[in-house]
């Protein structure tokens, strides 16, 4: 991996691109496959991680309107580092 010298905020970013469908399981029915785009990037600190994706439909069976997720991660193991942030083996010890 080679260093571009970017500056740290752009080094934590990472782009996201998801593909979620569903189709409807039993027969007949009158549904068909919906499918859903999301792009976006992701903000990844060191306690946290941010996210923003672009909900793209993929057909007319999933809309016709562009929607928009965010996403707030925060990690057990920095919040609770004695107790939910060690490993499950280790609770009870």
């Amino acid at each position: 991996m080679k260093d571009l010298g970017l500056p740290e905020f752009v080094n934590r970013l990472t782009p996201v691109v998801e593909v979620a469908w569903s189709s409807p399981a039993s027969k007949p029915n009158q549904s068909s496959t919906q499918y859903l785009v999301g792009a976006g990037i992701n903000y990844t600190a060191t306690n946290y991680a941010v996210t923003v994706e672009a909900l793209i439909p993929g057909n007319k069976q999933t809309g016709s309107h562009m929607g928009v997720i965010a996403q707030f991660h925060l990690y057990f193991d920095d919040l609770f580092p004695n107790s939910l942030g060690k490993p499950i083996v280790n609770w009870w010890q």
